[in-house]
């Protein structure tokens, strides 16, 4: 059996290979690539932070099984619309929220670690809104 397509659809389906074609292009001469998934970043605000030259930030991504993500920057880094930064982090850590609620970051050097509450308390705290330690090196 022979399926013939309409001409509206052939002329879509050119249309929609032209399109990836030339967006292809555009993102290899500007050396950019599209966003396809785009994440949530959250920077923490802690006044010891740009004192050592760090930036710390929270990725979240995906949308229904999310990753969270600490990444550590060098002061100055910027993002750009996809929130790709200009720089690769110094340290990454991935954060389970899974493994128990999560009462502080602390950060010592270049070294990212998680305080976890022992026990069950208290309602765990979004990880957006935990406190960051900087401790000398």
């Amino acid at each position: 059996m022979i399926c013939l397509k309409t001409p509206q659809r052939l002329l879509g389906m050119a249309a929609l290979a032209l399109l990836t074609v030339s967006c292809d292009r555009d993102a290899a001469e500007n050396d950019t690539r599209p966003c396809h998934d785009l994440d949530i970043l959250t920077e923490y605000k802690n006044p010891d932070l740009p004192a050592q030259d760090k930036m710390l930030v929270l990725r979240q991504s995906g949308f229904q099984d999310k990753a969270f993500i600490l990444e550590l920057y060098a002061a100055g880094t910027t993002f750009d619309t996809c929130n790709r930064s200009s720089n690769e982090p110094m340290t990454q850590l991935l954060v389970d929220p899974e493994e128990g609620a999560l009462q502080a970051i602390v950060l010592k050097g270049q070294d990212l670690q998680l305080v976890r509450q022992d026990g069950d308390p208290t309602p765990e705290r979004p990880i957006a809104d935990l406190s960051v330690r900087v401790l000398p090196d």
